[in-house]
């Protein structure tokens, strides 16, 4: 019984990592859009509005995440660190996951009621909103200690100044991905053009991303740091296989893939093209976060049983479930 609460814990808060970042990054990704006073891919700025119900559910799913998992999941409660005290402690915990989480919700609520949809034809707006600036100005921040919180806090000893960027990015990479396929079925409401710009840009961030990854071994590499390289050799070392395997199916399907198939001019115009490459980001994105959380509690084994299936598609069907009731909300727009 004890094993099966475990892996439920451990389903529970991949799924909560993945579908919250989604969910965020979308919102994210059209903020920058309107920091950058884009012309094009507007369009995608209505489709994130259907996103954002789930957000007040993340709130509610961090919490029970929180007072539900923790002896599950958060080593430092059972075996507080003097030194982090002030910080890991249960209390100061929820109460930073549980507002930011909220503030992160009314905030991309106000942005994208606030924030006119600029359709075709229209003139370019003359400067960015001051909501999309505070929207992306918090979310870095809130996200910063929450990559510390639920993904660092597990392994004792792993620290980095590095990652919480990544994690961001990651977010916002998943976001977009997330958004050609929401666009996908609402093919009718955007333009070739915009769909090509998208997929340019999901080209443009596999690099980057592999380089926010590979830039946190080679600080290890050239700073002398074996007690964090220990993490790494946890989930890339050959001698790990079961780890090995996985990290590098992470490699293929957030990097690899999406790059080879999007490298022609020509498949960037495919609709389905593009469809598969962000299929492709997002399944990748769940095998990271499984192989973020999991090795830190089975470094030598992969653990997986039946509630990581079940949590999954639970997670799937209440994201389904915001998407689909969202479509009955009043317009947006001003």
């Amino acid at each position: 019984m004890e094993n099966y609460t475990t892996l439920f814990w451990q389903a529970y808060l991949i799924n909560f990592l993945f579908w919250s970042s989604l969910t965020q990054g979308a919102i994210i990704f059209v903020a920058s859009l309107d920091i950058m006073t884009a012309k094009t891919m507007h369009q995608y700025a209505r489709i994130s509005r259907r996103f954002w119900l789930f957000l007040p559910i993340t709130v509610a799913a961090f919490l029970g995440l929180a007072l539900g998992g923790y002896q599950s999941l958060f080593p430092w409660v059972g075996n507080p660190q003097p030194k982090l005290s002030f910080y890991l402690n249960m209390p100061f915990f929820v109460l930073r996951g549980a507002i930011g989480l909220a503030v992160l919700a009314v905030l991309s609520f106000v942005f994208l009621k606030k924030t006119k949809v600029t359709v075709v034809g229209r003139e370019k707006p003359k400067g960015a909103s001051p909501w999309a600036v505070t929207l992306v100005i918090v979310f870095m921040l809130i996200y910063y200690y929450l990559s510390v919180d639920l993904v660092l806090s597990l392994s004792k000893g792993w620290w980095s100044t590095l990652f919480q960027g990544y994690y961001s990015f990651s977010a916002f990479f998943l976001g977009a991905a997330g958004l050609y396929i929401a666009g996908y079925f609402h093919h009718e409401e955007i333009g070739q053009e915009d769909r090509k710009k998208l997929s340019l840009l999901l080209f443009g961030f596999g690099p980057f991303w592999f380089y926010l990854l590979w830039a946190q071994y080679v600080v290890m590499w050239y700073g002398d740091l074996p007690e964090l390289a220990e993490v790494i050799k946890a989930r890339f070392s050959a001698h790990q296989l079961p780890w090995f395997v996985v990290t590098w199916m992470v490699l293929g399907f957030v990097f690899a893939i999406p790059f080879i198939i999007l490298l022609p001019k020509k498949t960037k115009i495919v609709r389905w093209v593009p469809l598969v490459a962000s299929i492709s980001i997002a399944v990748g994105f769940m095998l990271e976060k499984y192989m973020l959380i999991v090795p830190s509690f089975t470094p030598a084994a992969i653990g997986i049983g039946w509630p990581h299936l079940w949590v999954s598609i639970g997670y799937a069907l209440v994201f389904a479930l915001s998407y689909w009731a969202s479509g009955f909300f009043p317009k947006w727009e001003s």
